[in-house]
């Protein structure tokens, strides 16, 4: 008795010993055993024995062991048929809710030879489905991969197939037909290199993200207006699958009958239009392949401190999202994450990041500035690629390999701290000339802010001190970029500051202007000519700066001063759709303001008749002097030339160029002018008037028997005019000292010209 008790001891050790071997197994080592076992059951054994082990390591994502191994010995015969051609299967391509709490095998199969332990699925599956062994087995799920000629037709004459995959359910106990709970396509390229045409495959993570909702279920969650949030459970946790209905705003639960909420899986949220708004919730560990790709409407998320995953594609072409927050902890950013999100404006990639995909950021046309957290050590091959508006980007002393941002536009400013390899890295790649290539920075904190704001019709970028023109968001056909942004001088144009725009066939930059960045101007379908005029002689225009939006048929006529660093641009173009035309030397600017104060005298003619049509008649009775004359020849004008910057100063003085007209009127020492300052024109119709050639302002005097039309007309196309009832001696008396001594009551000087009325007959004549 005591010996076969020492027995019965020894062999309840060996059990225990091997049970706690087995339980210990490293996945290398249970990947081995698979391939060792000598029988289908061991497989099995070893299988649910992993799946209770790392249960969670599975459940999360993690462990890209494949568990795939040669199906061992032992399965019936005829489970598998001889051709799939003829096979006969009822398609349903849904899990049958019955099947749910029964017994499972896993298996991949590719031909009846070749059959495979589809460990990776069993392994994932809920428990109380996984089989032990073939005997408590119920049924088997099968998984096919199987290549299906596309038809496509290729030059030159090329085959291709799409990749299809396909789920099979068999009784195992019953037979019957079987039942195919899954269908999805990988469609065949419709070009690209000969043998590479064939439909992408799949990883076995992504087979199983496909099939997971079927075979644990789903639940629902009513919202709102009948919407609804669709959850889908990996064991003790769950995700978010889908979305149904219609909501702006939505705020994710942190857990689902008690399963704590981890993931958003992919293409969840995709081509949502009307989200606008949405809170992630803690816990939460990934934001699948795709899941928000094309809200073009959601411009605020708030993501977890929890976060370790953004899937690529995540936001893609999330195009109203201003700014994102990406917590620390952070690990993963897949690739294309960001792409095209282009309100984008900042972003700080922490320093938590491993693993970056390429492209993250890519075509994010308004993010300006970049800040990479100390602890990035390495960035991704073209992460910035074509953000062609970026500012700064701030590089920390981790970065001692700074790799990745190769392709970002020159324009850029590269900051790092002294001394770092960062730094280094940027002064020998010669970033940004103008700084030599990079700035000694203590922290981001140091790196300077870049804004966007709108002033009318245009979106300016503030940078360092300094502004640049960033998007023209008006309609007008004539394009008059203002000289200053927030008081700041505008000094360059950006990629796509007057981008393709449809209506505009004229650009006026301001003297102002140095730079003009590639494709800053390009112009828009249907418009065949485009005129860009430049005063600055020294501006200079980057490759591509000024383009077409056609490759036929379509012109840039480019108008500068002969001998400037644009012209020198055309000629080395040397493209026949883009020309060259002096402009500046030669032109009258006199002449041309008397042309423009004669289209203005017109509308003034026009706004004293509706005046009179609608005013008290027998208040204004004497307003039936309506002026008679011809409007087009008074019997002598001025034209006073000041800059541009004295016109300011004297408008804002007054309150504003609206109020400049009643600073003209006292010029003129009229007490009569109250009703017709009434019917005055004020018109701020950018490029109605050609700019001054030298860049100045202008007050133009026309003077009819007993009248006087007062015309400001300013570089910017903004132009006032009124007009003034006065004595036949205080017309005579305007010559241009006259007009000098009153302007310098105000501030003004400048050079007035007087001119008879024989100039009126030769502009009218043209």
């Amino acid at each position: 008795m005591k010996r076969q008790m020492t027995v019965l001891i020894i062999l309840l050790v060996s059990f225990l010993l091997i049970t706690v071997s087995a339980s210990a197994m490293s996945p290398d080592e249970i990947a081995g055993a698979l391939k060792e076992a000598e029988t289908f059951d061991r497989q099995l054994e070893i299988l649910c024995d992993a799946a209770e082990e790392y249960a969670e390591t599975l459940e999360l994502g993690g462990w890209d062991i494949s568990l795939e191994a040669d199906a061992a010995p032992g399965l019936p015969e005829g489970l598998i048929p001889d051709s799939w051609v003829d096979f006969e299967t009822e398609n349903t391509d849904t899990f049958p809710e019955e099947l749910r709490g029964h017994k499972f095998i896993a298996l991949y199969s590719f031909s009846k030879e070749d059959l495979y332990q589809a460990g990776w699925l069993l392994a994932r599956m809920p428990a109380d489905m996984r089989a032990r062994s073939l005997e408590e087995a119920e049924y088997a799920i099968v998984l096919r991969n199987y290549l299906t000629p596309s038809g496509y037709t290729y030059i030159p004459p090329a085959s291709s197939s799409h990749r299809d995959y396909a789920a099979y359910v068999f009784d195992l106990k019953n037979g019957g037909k079987p039942v195919r709970v899954w269908f999805h396509r990988n469609y065949a390229k419709r070009s690209g290199r000969i043998g590479s045409l064939n439909g992408d495959t799949m990883g076995y993570f992504a087979i199983w993200q496909e099939l997971r909702s079927k075979i644990w279920g789903e639940t629902r969650v009513d919202l709102a207006d009948n919407a609804a949030l669709i959850f889908s459970f990996t064991g003790k946790y769950a995700y978010l699958k889908r979305y149904a209905g219609e909501f702006t705003e939505v705020e994710i639960p942190d857990e689902i009958d008690g399963h704590p909420v981890i993931e958003i899986a992919g293409n969840c949220f995709a081509n949502c239009s009307t989200l606008e708004s949405i809170r992630l919730p803690e816990g939460l560990k990934t934001i699948g392949i795709s899941a928000f790709e094309y809200c073009e409407s959601l411009e605020d998320v708030t993501l977890p401190s929890s976060l370790e995953t953004i899937q690529s594609s995540a936001f893609s072409g999330c195009k109203s999202l201003a700014r994102i927050m990406l917590p620390e902890g952070l690990k993963t950013l897949g690739k294309n994450a960001f792409s095209n999100a282009d309100a984008l404006t900042e972003i700080t990639l922490p320093g938590s990041l491993t693993s970056m995909g390429e492209s993250a950021f890519s075509d994010c046309s308004k993010l300006a500035r970049v800040v990479v957290s100390e602890g990035v050590r390495k960035l991704q091959v073209s992460v910035f690629s074509s953000c062609d508006q970026l500012a700064c980007v701030y590089l920390p002393a981790s970065m001692d390999n700074p790799t990745g941002l190769e392709s970002i536009t020159e324009r850029a400013v590269i900051y790092a701290p002294e001394g770092s390899e960062a730094l280094k890295w940027a002064k020998e790649k010669q970033y940004n000339i103008s700084v030599s290539g990079g700035v000694g920075c203590g922290s981001p904190e140091e790196m300077p802010a870049v804004n966007y704001i709108t002033e009318g019709d245009f979106e300016f970028q503030l940078f360092d001190g300094k502004a640049a023109l960033s998007k023209y968001l008006g309609n007008s056909e004539s394009v008059m970029i203002p000289d200053t942004a927030d008081g700041i001088p505008v000094s360059a144009l950006l990629y796509g500051a007057v981008y393709q725009q449809k209506k505009v066939t004229s650009v006026t930059l301001p003297a102002s202007v140095t730079k003009v960045w590639p494709f800053a101007i390009k112009s828009g379908s249907g418009v065949k000519s485009l005129d860009v005029y430049i005063r600055n002689p020294d501006c200079q225009i980057e490759k591509n700066g000024l383009y077409r939006y056609s490759s036929s048929d379509y012109y840039v006529t480019v108008h500068a001063p002969e001998g400037s660093a644009v012209q020198r641009f055309v000629t080395d173009t040397n493209e026949e759709w883009l020309k060259f035309e002096p402009w500046g030397k030669g032109v009258k600017p006199d002449e041309a303001s008397l042309a423009n104060a004669l289209d203005m005298a017109e509308k003034v003619q026009q706004s004293v008749t509706e005046f009179w049509d609608s005013c008290d008649q027998e208040e204004y009775g004497w307003l039936n002097w309506i002026p008679s004359y011809d409007i087009r020849e008074p019997r002598l004008a001025a034209v006073l030339r000041f800059t541009q910057e004295q016109y300011d100063s004297a408008a804002q003085l007054l309150g504003g160029p609206k109020n400049a007209m009643k600073t003209y009127a006292v010029f003129a020492n009229t007490q009569w002018n109250l009703p017709y300052a009434r019917a005055a024109v004020q018109t701020a119709q950018q490029g109605l008037f050609g700019p001054a050639a030298d860049g100045s302002a202008a007050l133009v005097v026309l003077a009819y028997r007993t009248d006087l039309i007062l015309v400001s007309l300013q570089q910017d196309g903004t132009a006032h005019a009124a007009l003034l009832f006065c004595s036949p001696p205080e017309i005579l008396s305007l010559t241009s000292e006259r007009i000098l001594s009153l302007a310098a009551q105000y501030g003004i000087t400048g050079e007035c010209t007087m001119y008879d009325q024989e100039i009126f007959k030769t502009l009218n004549a043209k």
